[in-house]
């Protein structure tokens, strides 16, 4: 048996063999007679003259299984054939190559042509340069592992050694290459891992076989998908996740998802840990006249939280510093109720502070910074009251309207004596007893300067 070496293929799975001459043809030659003498050819092993020289594998041909990967444990791949060109030795010629590409079926290497080359000519003689190579390659699909295919032919050459010519049909095969079964995957590793709520997370995956792309699911809440989709937890909490890998087309995974199809996955779960996200919130000084409620501007660092705020007056009202779902703040003197905004007693400056509440998804933030509070005194209101003047026989009553106050008015007649005034509302009816010139005037508590208007009577 003579070997003449295996060669690595640069594309997926190859094998490439050797020529080996143990049996005697599988197919008769197609050329019968030489084309110069007429004469048959003799049938012999390449062997028995030269096998460098006239067996099909001579110098490097060969039978090989390229751009293979597997689909539910079926090959699909490239078989490709390479016959070199032809050298003939010292007083010898080639005619003619015939070469067939077959596959083992029905327990027969002639069940199953794949390729045939036909008789072609390839015209070489000693001393003329190589020629009469041949390739050929067939794409196939859904092949079982185990499948054998090899090729078989014929050199069809003449020898002139010792003044004597002979023609010889000389055969020779190639060893059959197998289709090989898919790689059972080894499954990848991973590590148990962290996270925040908020943030997208993947595992690190590594190990696993060959270069498919590694995967990875968290239990309950997502499908196996790629590790650059990220996953971003919506609350904290302690999570499981399995890591896979699909295959790279020469291997085989254990499971088939309904989705991304066939892949291997680690049985093993691991551990992620998911924290609240931090958050912070802050505020600004603020001013506001005496009279109005006061609720604080609140600004989230970074521009995202809960949404949900509460405040305090130091000495006045309380908060418990985001650690509940209340808003607004806590006053005692509204019985500890939570009011959504404050009034002022009085006009002054006061200190405030504000919080955000946590939820399940971030920790409360109570920064504990101080900010100020500046109630100013109200503007004074500016009161009007009509008539302007007025003329009544005595004993006669006169009616008087103010407007523009606030918080009701206070009104009163100079001298004394007119009666009919009662409460503290914006119209008044006088009755004048007495002839006399008087003086009526309207003024609002709320302010600390009132305009009055005069009404006489005589």
């Amino acid at each position: 048996m003579t070997s003449i070496g295996r060669k690595a293929c640069a594309v997926a799975i190859a094998h490439l063999v050797a020529a080996t001459w143990i049996r005697a043809q599988d197919f008769p030659p197609g050329q019968p007679t030489a084309p110069d003498t007429g004469r048959a050819f003799t049938v012999a092993p390449s062997s028995s003259i030269s096998d460098q020289n006239y067996g099909i594998a001579h110098r490097g041909g060969s039978l090989s299984i390229a751009n293979i990967d597997f689909s539910e444990g079926l090959a699909n791949f490239t078989l490709e054939l390479n016959i070199a060109p032809w050298v003939a030795r010292n007083s010898e010629g080639i005619f003619y190559a015939e070469i067939w590409v077959e596959q083992f079926s029905g327990g027969s290497w002639t069940g199953a042509i794949e390729g045939y080359s036909g008789v072609y000519a390839v015209n070489v003689n000693s001393g003329t340069p190589p020629g009469g190579g041949w390739s050929w390659s067939k794409p196939f699909q859904n092949v079982a592992p185990g499948t054998q295919f090899r090729a078989f032919g014929y050199c069809y050459m003449y020898n002139q050694g010792g003044g004597s010519q002979g023609e010889y049909a000389l055969y020779s095969w190639m060893d059959p290459v197998t289709v090989p079964a898919p790689v059972q995957m080894t499954p990848p590793l991973s590590a148990n891992s962290t996270a925040t709520v908020g943030l997208g997370w993947a595992p690190a995956v590594y190990g696993g076989e060959g270069t498919g792309a590694y995967l990875y699911c968290v239990v309950g809440q997502t499908n196996f998908a790629n590790l650059s989709n990220l996953w971003t937890p919506a609350a904290a909490g302690v999570y499981s996740f399995n890591v896979g890998q699909l295959p790279d087309g020469t291997n085989a995974g254990n499971v088939t998802d309904p989705i991304l199809g066939e892949m291997e996955v680690n049985p093993t779960p691991y551990t992620l840990t998911v924290s609240k996200a931090s958050q912070a919130v802050v505020s600004a000084d603020a001013t506001l006249v005496y009279g109005q409620p006061f609720a604080p501007a609140y600004y989230e660092a970074g521009g995202y939280g809960s949404g949900l705020f509460q405040f305090c007056i130091v000495g006045y009202t309380n908060f418990n510093g985001g650690a509940s779902s209340d808003t607004g703040t806590n006053d005692p003197a509204r019985g500890n109720a939570w009011e959504i905004s404050w009034p002022a007693p009085s006009v002054g400056t006061y200190q405030f502070m504000v919080a955000e509440d946590g939820n399940a998804a971030f920790n409360p933030a109570n920064p504990g910074t101080y900010y100020n509070l500046t109630v100013t005194p109200a503007t004074p209101p500016t009161v009007t009251v009509s008539p302007s003047s007025a003329s009544a026989a005595a004993g006669d009553s006169v009616s008087f309207v103010a407007v523009n106050g606030l918080n009701g008015y206070t009104w009163s007649v100079s001298p004394e004596g007119p009666a009919g005034i009662s409460g503290n509302g914006a119209g008044q009816t006088i009755t004048f007893p007495e002839a006399g010139s008087y003086i009526v005037s309207a003024s609002s508590p709320a302010g600390a300067i009132t305009r009055d208007r005069t009404r006489r009577a005589r």
